[in-house]
């Protein structure tokens, strides 16, 4: 997909440089302003803009690091011509046009970072910069109308419309959100919904009447149009540090539903050490954050942050007498995964899990090639909860 430079010709430090994308792709290129594929390989010809005007060749690799004058002028071109101009500072001017020769887009200055060759062939200097964590920030309380309808449905076994009438505005309990909508009344702009797991039960039992509950109302929030300026925001006690287990299983599932539909759902904790009526800022109700804890009265929003793996070893030693557990062990990487952890770290023991089990292409080849190497396998056929169902 990114191998799209088809040719390329230099003349006193210009670059001109023939461009397209794959035969099968290009049916794809009108859903893009300019096909990410498509200027990644054009790019692909910087690394033949020299100047020749002293006899230098100045040709050297390197990664695209700051962009300036960035303009696009047309939008789904599958295939296009391009000019690279070095200035005079060293970056790269880029000129992008459809065979036709009519603009497609432009950059006034491109600079180009180099890269090492110890950099790229010296495994030690490599910094292991991929591993992010969630962390929790202070963020600013914004200011909300206290004549902002909010609703709370469901048993508020948090005492939420009290805690919100304790912060200044006026708030109402319905049964659920269908008894909320049936008065034909301006629906809320905040909907709030108590998430409390039930007390000494059976936890397995109460993880899943929770989610399963919750994902009802995932479902009707999607399906019905009325609530479409509404956010449901779910609001938790102590279920980030794992007080409230079912509610935290909530959590995920949540996320999850975040990820396909930004801006419909907010997450709040409330702080199991604080009385609730004192620890429910409106702001943070209201606030446009995913996800919102509320510790010794301060409201903090999930951030990622970099994270940092001090004394990881290059080459990690599994226990080969211990059982690895691998979600989607059927399916094309988890069988890749499985495969190697055998062949190359001498694992014995596998737990495949998955939706199809052996129904799955290539398990049944899967496994006889694990028996054969010596592995004990078993697998386990699971059906995840989802809320994609409900499009």
């Amino acid at each position: 997909m990114f191998q799209g430079l088809r040719a390329a010709w230099s003349r006193d430090g210009e670059v001109f440089a023939e461009v397209s994308l794959p035969e099968d792709a290009q049916g794809d290129a009108v859903a893009f302003g300019l096909h990410p594929a498509l200027l990644d390989a054009g790019l692909h010809s910087a690394w033949f803009v020299g100047s020749s005007a002293d006899g230098a060749d100045r040709r050297s690799g390197g990664v695209p690091f700051s962009w300036s004058g960035v303009s696009l002028q047309a939008s789904g071109a599958s295939s296009v011509r391009v000019r690279l101009t070095r200035e005079a500072d060293g970056a790269v001017s880029i000129a992008v046009a459809d065979v036709t020769g009519a603009p497609v887009a432009s950059v006034e200055s491109l600079a180009m970072r180099a890269l090492s060759t110890e950099a790229l062939d010296d495994e030690g200097a490599l910094t292991r910069d991929a591993l992010f964590r969630l962390d929790w920030m202070p963020v600013a309380a914004a200011s909300t109308s206290t004549a902002q309808r909010i609703a709370v449905i469901g048993q508020d076994s948090l005492g939420l419309v009290e805690a919100v009438r304790a912060a200044g505005a006026e708030a109402e309990l319905s049964v659920d959100s269908a008894a909320l909508a049936a008065d034909g009344s301006e629906m809320p702009g905040v909907v709030l919904i108590p998430v409390v797991g039930e007390p000494g039960a059976d936890m397995a039992g109460s993880v899943r009447a929770l989610t399963h509950r919750v994902l009802g109302q995932l479902q009707e929030r999607l399906a019905d149009e009325r609530f479409a300026e509404s956010r449901f925001v779910f609001v938790t006690r102590g279920a980030v540090g794992g007080a409230d287990v079912a509610a935290a299983a909530v959590r995920g599932l949540v996320r999850s539903a975040q990820s396909e539909n930004p801006g419909c759902f907010g997450l709040v904790d409330l702080d199991p050490a604080e009385p609730v009526v004192q620890s429910v800022p409106l702001s943070v109700l209201s606030a446009d954050e995913p996800q919102v804890i509320v510790r010794e009265g301060e409201a903090l929003a999930g951030r990622l942050v970099r994270g940092s793996a001090p004394g990881l070893a290059a080459h990690p030693v599994w226990d080969g007498d211990g059982s690895v557990l691998i979600t989607g062990g059927t399916g094309g990487l988890g069988a890749v995964v499985a495969r190697h952890l055998v062949a190359e770290h001498g694992v014995r023991r596998l737990l495949l899990v998955s939706r199809r089990g052996l129904g799955a292409e290539g398990a049944e080849e899967l496994v006889a090639q694990l028996e054969l190497q010596g592995t004990e396998w078993c697998m386990r056929r699971v059906c995840w909860m989802t809320v994609w169902s409900v499009r």
